[in-house]
């Protein structure tokens, strides 16, 4: 799994789980992954120091969301539920989220009950469905955003959420911020940052050490 992958001498996985770490609004860590994932997670928790606040490797589900909502289970198992509670989610692999995000993203619930971490696009973006090698429409580039991770909810508002949509809406999600926006309820904008990469191909993986290396550098 490419989460374990070495970054310059780290596990990818490690590294964003460090990001978290090191932001004091954080109060717990729950790191979602696969059965055989638990034991390993806290492995290299162990072995990396990673002991200012509590971290939980929980098993995850089939699919994205499935994985929020077993950590989100296990923080109401632990602590229960109470207006204020705030999660926010994020994807193992990108390792270069800034504190100024994670900041922002938390501060954004004083004023909504979801947020979402995005930067605008630089490319101009076609619009065409699977079958068709046409272009059927081209939206105008300024309205146009490309998303990130954390995305951010109050815990009771995205239970609630979840809970009133069907069984179809909720095969249909490709995010956790798509139920949010299946029952209407406004989304905050997080400004996003362009080094915030998803790593997922070798090419990405490539352009992470190179952050890495100019980070250290400096």
């Amino acid at each position: 799994p490419k989460q374990y992958i070495d970054l310059c001498g780290k596990p990818m996985i490690v590294r964003t789980i460090e990001a978290f770490s090191a932001c004091e609004l954080i109060d717990e860590i729950y790191v979602g992954t696969d059965a055989d994932g638990v034991d390993k997670i806290n492995a290299l928790c162990e072995k990396f120091e990673i002991s200012n606040k509590p971290i939980y490797a929980v098993r995850g589900g089939t699919d994205r969301n499935s994985t929020v909502f077993a950590m989100v289970n296990e923080i109401i198992s632990r602590h229960g539920v109470n207006e204020s509670d705030i999660i926010l989610t994020h994807d193992g692999a990108r390792p270069f989220v800034t504190q100024r995000i994670i900041t922002d993203s938390i501060e954004a619930m004083a004023h909504a009950d979801a947020a979402a971490t995005a930067v605008a696009s630089v490319d101009t973006l076609f619009f065409s469905t699977a079958d068709v090698k046409f272009i059927e429409s081209v939206p105008p580039r300024t309205r146009m955003l490309r998303a990130q991770t954390p995305q951010t909810f109050k815990i009771k508002k995205l239970t609630e959420a979840y809970a009133s949509l069907d069984e179809t809406q909720k095969a249909g999600l490709t995010d956790t911020a798509g139920i949010f926006s299946l029952c209407s309820i406004p989304i905050a904008l997080v400004a996003g940052d362009e080094k915030n990469i998803k790593i997922t191909t070798p090419f990405d993986l490539k352009l992470a050490k190179l952050i890495i290396e100019e980070t250290d550098a400096h």
